[in-house]
């Protein structure tokens, strides 16, 4: 639609009050047309506005149901940190497209994230399944060293996620993870840079806010 690809121009440009001018003129345009709808939720989770985002998913999927749309709504409810609602959505997207990575990769985020030995275990299976598909992928191999760490393998842990870091690109999540690994080392020195450069890049990043609290902590200077 044009209405969409100006927004796009907009957000591209940096000017998101034109972009969600231009989104809403979209959906005024096709209030029933779920690509449109979707495309609009997943703007609205770029810019962090959640509950907005959340709602505009759940209709898309309610117009015209695809693994696509299940998967964003997992999405949209992790970053809520809405785990179990997360997992039921992921879990219904991986039922339709087992093959998909973005689905399994996100199921596996949501399963390690729950305190239940099983999904621990349940997340390693299928991030271990995702490596051996995709060896050099930097979010399985990260997604893997996470479900290892979360499942108490603390060696296999920071393998994967050194590997995953290998690349050059450590992401906020990356090196969250791995502030995680070098805090059980007592390498605390490595966790405060890990953390600080998981803090400094910009986007949205899930544990940002106890990613700065734990920094506040360990950085605190003593009364």
């Amino acid at each position: 639609m044009p209405e969409l690809l100006i927004g796009t121009f907009w957000n591209e440009l940096g000017n998101f009050k034109k972009a969600e001018e231009w989104l809403q003129k979209a959906m005024q345009a096709a209030p029933q047309d779920a690509k449109v709808i979707q495309t609009a939720a997943s703007w609205m989770l770029q810019q962090n506005r959640l509950s907005e985002a959340f709602a505009l998913a759940l209709k898309a999927e309610q117009l015209e149901s695809t693994a696509d749309r299940k998967l964003l709504c997992g999405l949209i409810a992790r970053h809520q940190k809405n785990y179990v609602e997360a997992e039921t959505w992921l879990d219904a997207a991986h039922q339709l497209e087992p093959a998909n990575f973005a689905i399994s990769n996100q199921l596996v985020l949501v399963l390690a994230a729950q305190a239940d030995a099983a999904k621990h275990r349940r997340a390693v299976q299928l991030a271990e399944v995702n490596v051996r598909q995709f060896p050099r992928s930097a979010d399985a191999l990260s997604s893997l060293g996470w479900a290892y760490y979360c499942n108490g393998q603390l060696e296999p842990a920071e393998r994967a996620l050194q590997s995953a870091a290998s690349g050059g690109r450590v992401t906020s999540e990356i090196a969250y993870y791995l502030a995680h690994v070098m805090a059980d080392r007592g390498r605390i020195e490595d966790v405060t840079k890990l953390l600080k450069g998981s803090l400094s890049a910009t986007g949205n990043f899930l544990y940002r806010e106890e990613a700065q609290q734990w920094y506040n902590r360990i950085t605190a200077k003593p009364k």
